[in-house]
């Protein structure tokens, strides 16, 4: 009793990379990352304030899905 749960967080991140020889003893590496890969939305910002009218809704929430890529040279 007197316990108010707001939404569960869901966020799956993703990593992909790839190696390509360029030429004896130099490689590429290309990376991509994928932060909250499928987009789901995570609500944030409960009203737990029992008196007030907005009881019980969600305000605001977190980031949407991000990309992050990069390339790496090293010889």
């Amino acid at each position: 009793m007197g316990v108010i749960e707001g939404p569960a967080l869901q966020s799956y991140d993703l990593s992909i990379a790839k190696n390509f020889k360029v030429r004896e003893g130099w490689n590429l590496r290309f990376q991509t990352d994928f932060f909250n890969a499928f987009n789901i939305a995570n609500f944030t910002g409960l009203n737990t304030n029992a008196s007030d009218k907005a009881f019980g809704t969600l305000s605001s929430a977190y980031p949407p899905r991000n990309l992050q890529m990069q390339m790496k040279l090293t010889f």
